[in-house]
């Protein structure tokens, strides 16, 4: 009975399977083959355009994968879709905010940088090495009764990469700078005072291609906050905030740097309960209160919320105008190492470091700012900057300038860490090694020519950092420049910066005398011949041009007498002590 049963059954199906066979639309078989919502009727089913490949920051703009699905087992009701993304194995519980996908769309594809940031930003994964994602795939019916969701899940193998910015493209900034009126009186630059040195850098300035101005330390770091936490002027002192003083500065056809940390958090606006903004984490989340380093809350670069304060932060001061951020302290965030006072912070893992300048350097990159690194290891010559800034100090402070501090401190001893060299000479001659055109500019910190015993020594301070193709960053003020304004308006020499050239030592070690001797070719073919002597008695120098590889014979011209010496193929000069020359060749024609 039951064969003959079901032998009465399947000769009823057979006509029902030719009709729903003939029922099938063309537009089915395109779904099936992964246009996504095919397969009616039978079990969700997700799959990956990859399961395993690697993202590379070169195709940051390509499809890095693409996930599909079919519609399930469809009923008389609408279906909505909703995709996840997490760590597999982890339940979910981390993944991306669930998205429901609109009305039928059944994919979702990642982008190379979009997916690249959720691996080493949501997810922390700083690693290298292969990463197992999750995707999920949930249909739940739209209304009416209930019916148990569906889900289908797929796995993918993914090598992400931690992205690099080592092209720059700024040349060094020529700006004034408050250091002195700070370091002399040890307090903030008054609001008037401030006033009159623009006014001065405007006037005297300005015309030779000093176009910025740019706040330093011995602000009020815990005070002068607006409502999400960030600092909007230097001082609690000052009326006006930084939005004021840009719009000031572009009246006299000038632009405003800030000296900052998008790294420190007033306590106070932690404490107040203050949210990050855009957010609704506390500023408090992202603070340690026991972490002693003096005189500063660091971001906890680990916690959520942190990347949004660093980069709001860096908005924050777009929207005011602020085109440079000299961001200061680096070493004490990066292991709380000072040379001077010891373990005073945390160690931290490198990838937190790392992270907090890559984070500045895309939003200063959003927003056309120059980002600024200062006091920073610099360790395995700069590999981690070298990345991620636009500019690096290679020497410690100016403090009360002079020569001593300029070449001769702890002259040719090479340290562990901030700063690596004493004196800004023996930086950017050890230095240069990652420096060039469109790559880390040298930073050598302020300069007060004020401070100097005379002119010899002037002229070499300026020459070193325009020649490594460093800023040169006034810190005289209108009242102390004294007789030595024409020294910062050679135009000869400030062609060097115009031009963006950048040049090198014959050796990268401060002790070898070739050090003292750079070289470097202009854009228009020119070539560009730096002697300094460093010494306290005359040094001679004799170049033939063929030893540095530039044959032929050349017009001779001196850059800082702005005179024609003449027609060779050589060059000798005898120098006095802490005396430079530079000299342009040209082709004789």
């Amino acid at each position: 009975m039951k064969k003959g049963w079901n032998l009465f059954l399947l000769l009823i199906l057979i006509p029902m399977m030719g009709i729903a066979s003939s029922c099938s639309s063309g537009d089915d078989e395109n779904e099936d083959s992964g246009t996504g919502g095919g397969n009616n009727g039978e079990a969700l089913d997700v799959k990956a355009s990859k399961t395993s490949f690697s993202l590379l920051q070169e195709n940051e703009s390509d499809d890095a994968v693409t996930f599909t699905w079919n519609k399930g087992k469809i009923t008389d009701r609408d279906v909505d879709y909703f995709f996840e993304l997490d760590i597999a194995y982890n339940n979910f519980v981390t993944s991306v905010p669930v998205e429901q996908m609109a009305n039928g769309v059944f994919s979702k594809t990642y982008k190379v940088s979009e997916l690249n940031k959720l691996l080493i930003d949501y997810w922390k994964k700083q690693q290298t090495s292969s990463v197992e994602l999750e995707a999920r795939i949930t249909a739940k019916i739209a209304s009416g009764d209930y019916v148990k969701p569906e889900t289908s899940t797929v796995k993918i193998s993914v090598r992400s990469y931690i992205p690099e910015y080592t092209y720059n493209p700024y040349k060094a900034p020529l700006y004034w700078s408050p250091y002195e009126y700070n370091f002399v009186k040890d307090q903030y630059i008054p609001e008037d005072e401030w006033k009159k040195n623009i006014d001065w850098v405007a006037q005297n300035l300005a015309p030779y291609g000093y176009k910025m101005v740019s706040t330093d330390g011995w602000m009020s770091e815990d005070g002068s906050y607006n409502q999400d936490g960030y600092l909007d002027r230097h001082s609690v002192h000052w009326e006006h905030d930084y939005k004021y003083w840009s719009d000031y500065l572009k009246t006299k056809g000038m632009i405003l740097g800030v000296y900052t940390n998008p790294l420190w958090i007033p306590e106070s606006a932690a404490q107040k309960g203050y949210k990050i903004k855009g957010t609704n984490i506390p500023i408090s989340n992202i603070v340690n209160f026991n972490e002693k380093t003096p005189g500063y809350r660091w971001v906890q670069i680990d916690r959520d919320g942190a990347e949004e304060w660093v980069k709001g932060y860096v908005k924050h001061f777009a929207d005011m105008g602020v085109k440079y951020l000299r961001v200061d302290f680096l070493s004490w965030f990066e292991n709380g190492y000072d040379r001077g006072f010891g373990q005073i912070g945390v160690e931290r893992p490198h990838w937190i470091y790392e992270t907090a300048l890559r984070w500045m350097r895309e939003e200063c990159d959003k927003h056309g700012i120059f980002l600024s690194l200062v006091m920073p290891h610099l360790y395995n010559d700069a590999e981690t900057e070298v990345k991620y800034g636009h500019m690096v100090r290679i020497g410690e402070d100016t403090g009360v300038g002079g020569w001593w501090k300029w070449s001769d401190n702890n002259r040719g001893v090479h340290q562990y860490g901030w700063s690596q060299y004493s004196n800004p000479f023996d930086g950017f001659i050890y230095f240069s090694r990652v420096s060039g055109r469109n790559k880390m500019i040298l930073d050598g910190d302020f300069i007060r020519l004020n401070t100097y015993a005379s002119t010899d020594e002037k002229q070499s301070v300026i020459s070193i950092n325009l020649v490594a193709g460093g800023p040169v960053t006034v810190s005289d003020q209108y009242n102390s420049i004294g007789s030595d304004l024409s020294l910062y308006q050679n135009e000869e020499m400030l062609d060097l910066n115009a031009d963006g050239f950048v040049g090198k030592p014959l050796s990268n070690d401060p002790k070898n005398e070739k050090s003292s001797t750079w070289i470097g070719q202009m854009t228009n073919g020119d070539w560009i011949i730096a002697l300094f002597n460093r010494e306290t008695s005359n040094r001679e120098h004799n170049i033939r041009f063929s030893d540095l590889g530039i044959d032929g014979t050349f017009k001779i011209r001196d850059l800082w007498t702005r005179t024609d010496v003449g027609t060779a193929d050589s060059y000798s000069v005898t120098l006095r002590p802490r005396a430079c020359k530079v000299i342009r060749l040209s082709e004789n024609q």
